[in-house]
């Protein structure tokens, strides 16, 4: 396809979800129970960690959001959705994004936690990631019309970047580093590659 194809067959998408359609969620649609998946999706844990998880979800709203993931997919499944399918990260959070060592010994700012990720719909993420702005807004005293804002810049974020990476060739598509466009985290990382002895780089950025 070409790149106005594709534009157009995403934008073809909206005739079959309209955004406002996203918001459609009700906890009395449910038709199964959340005790009962929780439970079913701990199956090949280690039991004796299982106590461990349970606290930290009960300690707050954000900590069950972490620790609930199948619930989230349960919840998101039935809903409205374009279609159009990616390799999400499937736990996308606030808590799981950070400052890593690249391949090539370089350190970048990206989403660092991939154990739930799978090929799914891309609103997934999304929704996942707004979610847990709010949550984690919430635990840190902030307002609602705060944490408001936070998820409207963080979705104008996407969309905007969305559009530039689709116009993008492939060969800089995949070389693209998130510090390359934001000056200030840019010339934090840098430095700290500057600072930071090469054998204890590794260890500071698991």
């Amino acid at each position: 396809m070409t790149r106005e194809e594709r534009r157009q067959a995403g934008q073809s998408c909206r005739n079959k979800t309209k955004r406002v359609d996203q918001a459609n969620w009700n906890p009395k649609n449910r038709k199964f129970d959340v005790i009962d998946l929780l439970l079913e999706a701990q199956q090949r844990r280690i039991p004796e960690l299982l106590p461990t998880k349970w606290a930290h979800m009960a300690a707050s709203p954000f900590g069950f959001f972490r620790g609930a993931v199948p619930l989230m997919a349960a919840d998101l499944a039935p809903l409205p959705r374009t279609g159009l399918m990616a390799q999400i990260c499937g736990d996308a959070h606030v808590q799981n994004l950070g400052a890593f060592e690249a391949p090539d010994g370089r350190q970048i700012f990206d989403i660092n936690d991939f154990d739930e990720s799978i090929i799914g719909p891309w609103e997934w993420d999304v929704k996942r990631m707004s979610a847990s702005l709010v949550l984690a807004g919430r635990e840190a005293g902030n307002s609602d019309k705060q944490c408001k804002n936070a998820v409207l810049a963080f979705v104008r974020g996407y969309r905007v970047w969305m559009r530039r990476f689709s116009e993008m060739p492939w060969v800089d598509l995949a070389r693209f580093q998130i510090y390359r466009e934001v000056d200030p985290i840019r010339s934090v990382l840098r430095k700290a590659e500057r600072a930071t002895p090469p054998h204890n780089l590794k260890k500071l950025t698991v």
